[in-house]
């Protein structure tokens, strides 16, 4: 083998080095963004959760949502299991109402009964249900992002 073969298969060999730190560099900037980003969403002000499939599974739930329902489990089970009080409140039909038409609602001060561990409250929540649409087209769940608005409603009763 000459030199210029030589040379050619070194230059061949760093090319391909490079675009493989390049990948690597990118994979740590997007983890990295990632990170940021959830952290960024998870001490939001508002109450935020991503809900997967036709059950209506926790995927995440940012503290503010978790303290709105009294900090129980929530990830990996469904809206029913995890808050059986939501039953008869209109939510799941809401819910499988905008998976199904892929059309986002909005609400607001919609009154909202909820068990904590200092028992049943009586809350008011304004929020919107959007849906998650995958790149087929195919709807995959629900992004719900919300203000607890139980205090301004109890004011202006007053």
């Amino acid at each position: 083998m000459d030199e210029r073969e030589q040379l050619r298969r070194e230059n061949e060999a760093l090319r391909e080095e490079n675009a493989r730190l390049r990948a690597r560099a990118t994979d740590a900037t997007r983890a990295f963004e990632l990170r940021w980003f959830a952290e960024l969403v998870e001490h939001a002000p508002a109450f935020i959760t991503l809900l997967r499939g036709k059950d209506h599974v926790f995927e995440m739930a940012n503290e503010e949502y978790r303290s709105l329902l009294g900090h129980r489990e929530l990830i990996g089970k469904s809206v029913v299991e995890a808050v059986p009080e939501v039953r008869g409140q209109g939510f799941l039909e809401l819910l499988d109402g905008v998976l199904e038409s892929g059309k986002a609602y909005v609400a607001s001060a919609t009154p909202f009964f909820v068990i904590r561990s200092n028992g049943p409250q009586q809350c008011y929540v304004s929020f919107v249900y959007q849906p998650i649409t995958e790149p087929d087209g195919t709807r995959s769940g629900i992004l719900v992002v919300g203000l607890d608005q139980t205090e301004s409603v109890r004011l202006e009763e007053k």
